[in-house]
């Protein structure tokens, strides 16, 4: 299986906001629109990332066959991704939303996030 195929069926599997769930936010969540609409740049971004699965192609690796029918380099090509995906999600989990006048940024305590995202060590 390429990178290609995982990356498309990973973009066509990122989740839209339903109704439903909005209808549930705006009933439960205060600043419910701005919740509703980070949910959906965020959705956005996962499909963005997914499309261009290109600039995730920096194996080195030989494509040879693996033992579980994966070539190696679509492998190591498929991991940087789904890293990278993680550490999005780690990010999102451990950070607190700043502003300071019109500015947004995100800030991230190290040790909290370091709980949330557990890459493999050949990242490092």
């Amino acid at each position: 299986m390429s990178i290609q195929t995982q990356a498309e069926f990973w973009r066509k599997s990122v989740c839209d906001v339903s109704p439903r769930l909005e209808a549930y936010i705006k009933q439960t969540a205060p600043d419910s629109e701005d919740l509703i609409r980070r949910l959906r740049t965020y959705s956005d971004l996962l499909r963005e990332i997914y499309s261009q699965y290109t600039l995730f192609e920096v194996s080195k690796a030989e494509s040879v066959m693996t033992k579980i029918g994966i070539l190696a380099d679509d492998l190591e090509n498929y991991n940087t991704l789904r890293n990278t995906v993680e550490c999005l999600m780690a990010l999102a989990k451990s950070g607190e939303v700043v502003t300071q006048g019109s500015e947004y940024s995100l800030r991230v305590d190290k040790a909290n996030f370091k709980t949330q995202f557990n890459p493999p060590q050949a990242l490092f």
